[in-house]
């Protein structure tokens, strides 16, 4: 919302010009966005800047956005792989600086006022909190020009600046899982079925096995499909998964398990095959598994990484959530440009070691979503 622009007078501007204005929350930050065409970038960038400085917080906006709160808060408990998530993040970030939610439970809805929101935001607009990143075709002098106008009229409140729990401790803690045991939660939405994940503490993005464990989970994601969902059809789909932080887990994912009974067996078949060096490019028609090692497969993996990365770049927009997300987490707005030229140096050893440095069938912990039956 905004105070200059009117609900009626945004929705006009941004039909017209094909504008919008977008949202994205990190555990480190959180980041208001524009994407506008050259031709109307300044009149939209008035309108982003004024409702980041001046929101109305009008009422008709509010009550939209509360039915859609109270329908994701509904999802969480009713849609299974939404429900996983919540558990294993629950789990594993409890007492943990990283245990806040870039998304609304059910315990935060009584929260949400326009009380709170407004204190909040009085606080959070000070420059010290503030990272401004900008990509496309932009006359910079004329940007600094037009933001000095408005974001750089704000003045310091030392006293009402974030603090650091607030913001990014200085020392952030690796996930430490040292329950195994397994955890079972039953939802009635998933019928004859079950969505489950094994968890695995990894490497933070700066710790030295960041890059090799990258690649050696690109790998495995391809082993566990040549398993268990092409071999054996235990499943509609599984992959492998690192969520990438200063506090990192990742692990297996199994989506819509139709073998319930054999599907953990069968995703440790395809992790004894990767730690010991091993791709699967298929099986034969007697059930062997053609292998490939690491090293016949290491350069097409380390060029799928950089392609993924530049194709993830390729719009103005992307490229400026990159320098923002590069500035939050590493204060190096080339981080991501720096691993690249590590990448080449590289070796199928790195790639397995560091694999099987954190990925051990004793260390991971079991979520399971499962219907009644």
């Amino acid at each position: 919302s905004s105070k200059k622009y009117s609900k009626a007078e945004r929705d006009k501007i941004t039909s017209e010009t094909g504008a919008s204005i977008s949202e994205t929350s990190k555990i480190s930050g959180s980041a208001l966005s524009l994407t506008s065409l050259d031709k109307y970038f300044y009149d939209s960038l008035d309108m982003l800047t004024d409702g980041f400085l001046n929101p109305a917080f009008e009422k008709d906006v509010l009550d939209v956005l509360y039915k859609s709160l109270e329908s994701s808060v509904h999802e969480i408990s009713n849609e299974p792989q939404s429900c996983l998530s919540y558990n294993i993040n629950e789990f594993l970030y409890k007492n943990h600086p990283y245990d806040v939610k870039v998304f609304v439970v059910p315990d935060s809805l009584e929260n949400i006022t326009k009380e709170n929101m407004e204190a909040l935001h009085e606080r959070i607009i000070s420059p010290e909190n503030i990272i401004v990143a900008a990509s496309g075709n932009i006359d910079s002098k004329k940007l600094i020009k037009k933001l000095n106008k408005t974001l750089g009229k704000l003045s310091k409140k030392t006293e009402q600046k974030l603090s650091e729990s607030e913001t990014s401790a200085a020392e952030i803690s690796p996930v430490v899982i040292s329950d195994f045991s397994d955890v079972m939660i039953e939802n009635s939405s998933t019928k004859g079925t079950g969505f489950a994940m094994r968890v695995f503490s990894t490497p933070s993005q700066t710790d030295k096995d960041f890059l090799a464990f990258s690649i050696a989970m690109d790998m495995y994601s391809d082993v566990l499909f040549n398993v268990v969902r092409e071999h054996y059809g235990a499943c509609y789909s599984v992959s492998a998964s690192f969520i990438g932080s200063k506090s990192s887990y990742g692990g297996e994912y199994v989506y819509q398990i139709s073998d319930l009974k054999n599907f953990r067996k069968y995703a440790d078949e395809a992790l004894s095959y990767m730690k010991n060096g091993m791709l699967v490019d298929f099986f034969d028609e007697k059930g062997n598994a053609k292998l490939i090692p690491v090293k016949d497969r290491l350069l097409s993996y380390k060029n799928k990484y950089i392609a993924s990365s530049y194709e993830s770049a390729q719009s103005s927009h992307s490229e400026a959530f990159r320098l923002w997300y590069n500035i939050l987490q590493f204060n190096d707005i080339e981080r991501d440009e720096k691993l690249f030229s590590e990448l080449y140096l590289l070796t199928s050893d790195d790639v397995v070691s560091a694999f099987n440095r954190y990925m051990n069938p004793d260390r991971g912990k079991w979520f399971v979503v499962y219907g009644e039956k």
